[in-house]
Parts: C-alpha cells; structure tokens; sequence
C-alpha cells in the first residue's frame, strides 16, 4: 500500500500550523494536489512520526498485564508506487451506511460503499445546489436505531467458581441501573463482547422466569484463542460488559412426548435452563 492515509493523516503530524496553507491549496485547487503530495517526498515529510504515532504498541500477555507489543504495524511510505485511478475501487461511506453508535461490531457493505462514490456529486455540483439552496437531500440522514437495541452494556454482579479444578466460572450478568433484561427461553444464547477481537457465544443457564439477571458459564481454554482467557481475566464483579439480546437456534421440541437432556463438561450450561423450564410445565424429561 502506498501510505497515503498515514501521511494525510492529522493525528501523524507535528506543527499543524506549517501544514495548514498546503492543506488548503490541495483542497481548493485538486491539481495542485499531486505534485504538493510529491514535493513532501522530495523533502521526506509525511513518514513515520514516533511523537505522534497511530499503531498500538501494548499488548496483554497471558496474565492479562499489559506488556509492549513484540510486533507493531509501523510500516512506511512506499513512494515508488505509481497509482492510477482507474487501477483503483474506490467508496465511500455516507452517514446513512455508518454503523450504529453502539459498542458492537457493524460490517460496512462493500458494494453499497462502491457505488455511492460512484454516484456522489463532484464539488462544483454541490457548491452549486448550496448556492441556490437546493438543501433537501444535499447530505444523507442518519439511519433511525430501532426501538430494541441489538446489544446491552450490562455488568458482572457476580462470579463464582463452579468446577474443582478452577477452570469453569458463572457469571451473573445484570443491567446497568438494576431493570429487567429481555426475556428468553430455555436453549437461548447471548453474545458476550469483552473487546472488538473478543466477541464470543455463551448459553443462558438461569432460569428463563427471572428477568433480573443473566447466567452463563464460561469454561477457560488455555489453548484457545484467548476469549475465554480473557472473559477470566477482566470481568470480577463491576466491570461493564456488552451482550447481545438473547437468540435461540437451540429451543425445546415443544411437541416431544419425554424429554431426554444429554451432555457433558460445559455442554449443559443450555441444559440448566430447560430443565428448569420443563420442571415448571410439568413435563416429563
């Protein structure tokens, strides 16, 4: 990759003031841009900038301490490559295709991206709708939240160890200010989001009649890939955590004559809650 995007980058560069008049000839006169672009080669500006750089240098050992990365993206400019235009894809993402304001990961459609560049105004075109007040429409709307939010920040209320050799805890989960959390049924699951990289599937075990609070069980993998470990290391009791509104690709077989609940180590976390539900209907399992 070329390195563009770090160069143009505010965050990477010392003396905002010394940049400001190039900044505003680029923007204002767009052919002036390329060689401006090229006379910051010339004097080796726009690289790697170690007072005010933009790649994370920590990283969490094992232990949960933060440690220095052993390895960091810092890689430089590469000015010997030529870019074309129309060598390139280029989109955009208007405000009505930004992801939610919500601490939950939201995939960008490519191809919507594509081709609203493709479809966008040039800078005279909209300059000139401003001028004659065409507004309406000029900038896109914010898409409207639906009235369920996707994801809950919650927090730990409890923990506790529930296997000998310590590797299973439960977690009690419960709202933030202490209301109900949304209903499910027996065999549901939650989306548990320790960080952006950790986002990982746990089965409801409690009692699907107690909106108070969830309960999963979380068994620790130490050769996994480290959302467990993770989930052990920072959620104690206190700690926020976002979690998705319980789904179900597991239910009860409502029409089942007897019930037979199988399974084995962390398996019967979903087993707990069927057979509390079944236990309450008075069904033979």
């Amino acid at each position: 990759m070329c390195g563009r995007c770090m160069k143009t980058c505010p965050w990477n560069l010392e003396g905002l003031v010394i940049e400001e008049p190039f900044r505003w000839v680029a923007m204002r006169m767009p052919r002036a841009a390329k060689w401006i672009a090229k006379l910051d080669d010339i004097f080796n500006r726009g690289t790697i900038n170690p007072v005010k750089k933009w790649w994370w240098d920590v990283a969490r050992n094992k232990s949960g301490k933060i440690v220095g990365a052993e390895k960091t993206h810092s890689r430089g400019l590469n000015t010997h490559i030529k870019l074309k235009r129309e060598d390139q894809t280029l989109a955009m993402y208007p405000i009505d295709q930004a992801p939610p304001p919500l601490p939950m990961p939201s995939p960008l459609d490519r191809e919507a991206g594509i081709k609203a560049y493709e479809d966008a105004m040039s800078p005279s075109q909209y300059h000139a709708k401003l001028a004659s007040g065409q507004t309406e429409g000029l900038v896109a709307a914010p898409k409207p939240l639906s009235e369920t939010p996707p994801v809950i920040v919650a927090k730990i209320a409890r923990r506790s160890q529930s296997s000998a050799d310590g590797k299973i805890d439960l977690f009690e989960i419960v709202a933030q200010d202490g209301s109900d959390l949304p209903a499910f049924s027996a065999g549901a699951h939650v989306d548990v989001t320790v960080s952006p990289q950790y986002i990982r599937h746990f089965s409801l075990a409690g009692d699907p009649t107690d909106r108070a609070s969830f309960l999963i069980g979380v068994l620790r993998e130490e050769p996994g890939r480290g959302g467990s470990r993770k989930i052990h290391q920072l959620l104690e009791p206190g700690a926020a955590v976002v979690v998705s509104q319980p789904r179900n690709h597991f239910p009860i077989a409502e029409t089942s004559g007897k019930h037979l609940l199988l399974a084995g180590g962390i398996g019967i976390t979903p087993l707990i809650a069927m057979g509390n539900s079944l236990a309450r209907a008075d069904a033979d399992f």
